[in-house]
This record gives C-alpha cells, sequence and structure tokens, in this order.
C-alpha cells in the first residue's frame, strides 16, 4: 500500500536556495527540503540515531551498505518562480548611526549577501526565492503498511519545518522563512494531521503562543525517550527550548508587519540582536587584555554562547597578535583512533537561536526561538581558542537565555 502527504507552503522572505544551476539561480529541490526535515526530525526524537537511517536512509557504507529513505519528495511550485535579487540600496536605507556606531539590522542578519567583494572582484548579487511564492510538496511513502511511528515523525517534521523552519541561506536568521499553509493525506490514512493544527489559522498572537506551545508537548508525547544531557545533543525541543513571539518593537504604535514589509521585520529582530550584543562590550576589551598580556582570560567570552566559532580582530595590534578565535575541541568520531596534541579545531557549534517571521492572520511577527542543546561555555561543553593557555572555565553568564527575556520585554 502507498502512502501520500500532499503539503501546500508559501514563503514569507526571500529563499536563497541555490541548486544545480549557476551560483545564483535558486531552484526548489527535494534534496535541500529533506535536509531540513531531516533537522527537524533530529530535533524532536531523542533516539533519532536508531530511527534516523529507516526513516531517511543511509549513505553507502562497508560494513552496513546502504539503505534507501522511506519517502520520496516531489515539490511543484504553484505558478513560474518568481526571483528577488538582493539590493543593496534597499539593505542601506536601515543604516542607523554613523562610523562605527552605525547600527543595521537587515545586514546585520544578511551580512553575507551583502560582502561580495573578494580580491577586488565584487561579485553580482544573489537572487533568491521571491515573497510569496506558493509551492506544493508531495511526500510518498511507497511501503506504508501499518508504520504510526515513521508516519508521526514525517508529519512532526513537516509541522515544525512548517511553523519554526525556513529554507536556503540564513534561515536560521530569518531568511526563507515558509508557512504550511495546507495538507491533506492523498493516500493512506494519517489521522495525525488532525492533531496538529496550522497555526497561521490563529486570530490572535495569544491563541498563536498557546496553540504552538500545546502542540510542541503533543509532539513530545509521540516520542517518549529524554534526551541525556550526559551526552552532546542535537538542537532539540525539549527541556530548555522556549519562544518568544514579539509584540513590542521600537517603535511603540508598531503591532506587526504587512506581507510586503518583510524588511523591516527582519530588520528589528537583527536591531534587537544587534542592540542586545553591544549592551555586552567587557567581551571585546577582555579579550584584547589577554592577546596584550595585561590580563589572562578565565573564562570565554560570554558571547560564544550564541554560537561558535567566534573571532576578534585588533587593527590597531601587531599582525601577529591581531586576531583570537574561540571554537570548539575536536571531539572524536565514533571508532576513532588518531591522537593529537593540543587544542584542535572541529569547524562550527552551531548557534541554537534561530529566528524567523511567522505568518498570522495574514501579517508577519517576528519569532525568537531558543533550541533545547549544549550551550557553548557552559560547564561540561568545551570552549578553546587558538593560543596556548590557561583551560577556560565555563561561562559565568548564559546570554543566551537572557536574550530570550530582552526580546520578550521590548525596548526601553
Amino acid at each position: 500500500m502507498i502512502g501520500e502527504l500532499e503539503l501546500t507552503f508559501q514563503v514569507l522572505t526571500p529563499m536563497f536556495l541555490h541548486g544545480s544551476e549557476p551560483r545564483y539561480s535558486p531552484d526548489l529541490r527535494p534534496p535541500s527540503l529533506k535536509g531540513a526535515l531531516r533537522f527537524w526530525y533530529r530535533a524532536v526524537d531523542p533516539d533519532f540515531r536508531r530511527n534516523e537511517p529507516i526513516l531517511f536512509g543511509t549513505a553507502s557504507n562497508a560494513d552496513q551498505g546502504s539503505g534507501q529513505s522511506l519517502f520520496n519528495l516531489r515539490i511543484e511550485p504553484l505558478k513560474p518562480l518568481r526571483f528577488f535579487t538582493w539590493d543593496d540600496r534597499l539593505a542601506n536605507s536601515f543604516h542607523a548611526g554613523h562610523g562605527t556606531h552605525r547600527k543595521n539590522g537587515l545586514i546585520y542578519l544578511g551580512y553575507p549577501f551583502q560582502m561580495r567583494k573578494k580580491k577586488g572582484v565584487v561579485s553580482p548579487p544573489p537572487q533568491a526565492i521571491d515573497v510569496g511564492t506558493r509551492f506544493k510538496v508531495r511526500c510518498i511513502l511507497p511501503r506504508f503498511g501499518d508504520q504510526e511511528k515513521y508516519r508521526k515523525a514525517i508529519a512532526a517534521s513537516f509541522w515544525l519545518l512548517g511553523h519554526y523552519g525556513g529554507l536556503g541561506s540564513r534561515s536560521r536568521r530569518g531568511f526563507g522563512s515558509i508557512a504550511l499553509l495546507e495538507w491533506k493525506g492523498v493516500r493512506g490514512e494519517w489521522p495525525e494531521l488532525e492533531e496538529l493544527p496550522l497555526l497561521h489559522k490563529a486570530i490572535t498572537p495569544r491563541e498563536w503562543g498557546k496553540t504552538s506551545k500545546d502542540t510542541r508537548e503533543m509532539i513530545r508525547n509521540w516520542f517518549p525517550k529524554k534526551w541525556d544531557s550526559s551526552t552532546p545533543m542535537h538542537p532539540h525541543i525539549g527541556e530548555k527550548f522556549t519562544s518568544t513571539l514579539s509584540l513590542k518593537f521600537r517603535n511603540d504604535k508598531q503591532r506587526f508587519f504587512d506581507q510586503k514589509d518583510w524588511p523591516h521585520g527582519l530588520n528589528e529582530m537583527g536591531r534587537r540582536l544587534q542592540d542586545y550584543r553591544v549592551r555586552h562590550q567587557p567581551d571585546y576589551q577582555n579579550v584584547k587584555d589577554h592577546i596584550e598580556g595585561d590580563k589572562n582570560l578565565r573564562h570565554p567570552p560570554e558571547r560564544v554562547a550564541f554560537g561558535l566559532p567566534l573571532a576578534f580582530q585588533y587593527s590597531s595590534l601587531p599582525k601577529d597578535r591581531r586576531r583570537l578565535q574561540f571554537f570548539p575541541p575536536e571531539q572524536k568520531s565514533p571508532g576513532s583512533t588518531r591522537q593529537k596534541s593540543g587544542p584542535q579545531k572541529s569547524g562550527r557549534h552551531a548557534s541554537l537561536l534561530h529566528l524567523r517571521l511567522i505568518l498570522l492572520n495574514g501579517n508577519l511577527y517576528p519569532l525568537y526561538l531558543r533550541m533545547g542543546g549544549a550551550v557553548p561555555g557552559d560547564a561540561g561543553v568545551a570552549v578553546t581558542m587558538d593560543r596556548p593557555g590557561t583551560p577556560l572555565l565555563p561561562i559565568s553568564d548564559n546570554l543566551l537565555d537572557q536574550f530570550m527575556t530582552f526580546a520578550k520585554g521590548g525596548w526601553k
């Protein structure tokens, strides 16, 4: 028996989703969508390591062979794709202040789109799938049968993506936000859909927030295993997950944004994060004192809580001491036997803070998500730096949780 789920999504903010065509040609591709679904599946199922190979398939492995995904995806735009081209003039129109005190929330969130000069050559502005684009997704399960566990996993992943997630570059900083407008079971029984309400149909922010929380709790109950805080964790919607639907803006009269005013919505969110970080300047001076030998760092900079790597650069210092970077220590892969001395870089520790705009009663509202998971610098989550020194102690304050309070409290 074949199972099929049909869903309709709408793009709320420009989606910089580039496929196999030239670099700046956006494309809606099933692998990109499946990758996003994989992230949200891992976020909901503490036992994802056991179930993910069955649900999403596995790459070829000498010992285990390869496994095919339990489902296939097909994507169809409802109309020919329209594109948005990054506009430096539009972005620069949000400048506030001058010189080193200048702030711009839109550029703060989308800085890679503005920084296109390399070796004296300026690349053309990137293109994105335009706001308002609607597309259908068909999720087909060739071997449907009675697989309640996997139906719930697929439904939960799509629901979370359509309400908390996005697609493409900078999707965790507001770009590529999407809304799940409709879904229905086309073939086979999908009783799970009745238990997961679509939040864009809510009338008020209060209703949206309450229904969102209640639905998360229901989804958690579908996956009874608890997250083990003693082991490295994928970002998840467990105990530490919090969300804030902001209703207080810099403009006291503003309560939401029209759909066409997405740049103002992203600027609002970017400015909120930018202003909060500016309030915590001791990091900058403490790191500089460490480089100059005036005072050794005992704790990582507090802002490592927003993700790693984190780099500080000082043009006033000699070239060989101008930069200091903080990063997570290397973690061995299971079965690895290699031995290395000294701190080893391991790439990134992605931020647990996600920003996006949501669709509510036809308008856009800023949503801030604090994912559950390991916060860099907390006890048990080490941070190291690319210079010899005393091992760093845990951070004294968790700015990530403080920011969520700040985001909810509005502007002073």
